[in-house]
């Protein structure tokens, strides 16, 4: 029997790539695409589908909530998460969402097939780079917030751009330089995958950080 594939991403050419090399496999079958995260959600609820190959990144619907309503409504679907971002943050909250493989844009695409086959066995699959990083992560740990996702200081300052400080408050109501701020700032879109306050702040609630 073949495993039902539902392609999740808003870029063309990564859907190219995925639908390209799961053809040359006869066990899988591409039994539709989606751009949204609302396409993702009405597919699944139309058509039998085994996997979801999911963006972390899609448009519309927050990733968190596409993986929320999977669980709820489909928790049979295996969802296969593709994403170039691989911080701590984003790896443990997509984990603890409850996603069954989380696989790095930076490998190979012949590494689908064996992770889409891993997840339908009930199993979960890591791209080694993340491997790495958790191993890491428990053989040098850090000083991290209690939530383990954000070292303490970032969580402070995002918390403080939850509520609508700029970064000049911040850094008064800190004792610290602007630029200071701003730096922290910058390693928050890092570890989270995102490029504004509100998307972080958005972010940081989707995984429970407050």
């Amino acid at each position: 029997m073949k495993i039902q594939v539902l392609i999740a991403d808003d870029h063309p050419i990564v859907r190219a790539g995925i639908r390209s090399e799961l053809s040359q496999y006869m066990n899988f079958e591409i039994v539709g695409e989606a751009v949204t995260g609302d396409q993702v959600i009405e597919m699944v609820r139309m058509t039998k589908v085994d996997v979801v190959i999911l963006d972390i990144n899609m448009s519309g619907m927050k990733t968190f909530e596409i993986i929320k309503q999977l669980r709820k409504n489909h928790p049979i679907i295996k969802i296969l998460v593709l994403t170039a971002c691989t911080d701590k943050g984003t790896v443990n909250g997509l984990l603890n969402a409850g996603v069954d493989g989380y696989i790095s844009k930076d490998e190979e695409p012949n590494s689908i097939p064996g992770a889409i086959r891993l997840i339908v066995q009930g199993k979960n699959y890591l791209s080694p780079v993340i491997s790495t990083l958790l191993v890491n992560e428990i053989k040098y740990p850090r000083k991290i917030s209690d939530k383990g996702f954000l070292p303490d200081r970032e969580l402070e300052i995002l918390k403080l751009i939850a509520v609508g400080l700029t970064t000049r408050e911040i850094a008064n109501k800190l004792g610290i330089a602007n630029r200071t701020v701003e730096f922290h700032v910058t390693r928050i879109y890092t570890r989270f995958g995102v490029n504004s306050r509100a998307s972080a702040v958005n972010f940081a609630k989707d995984i429970g950080l407050f």
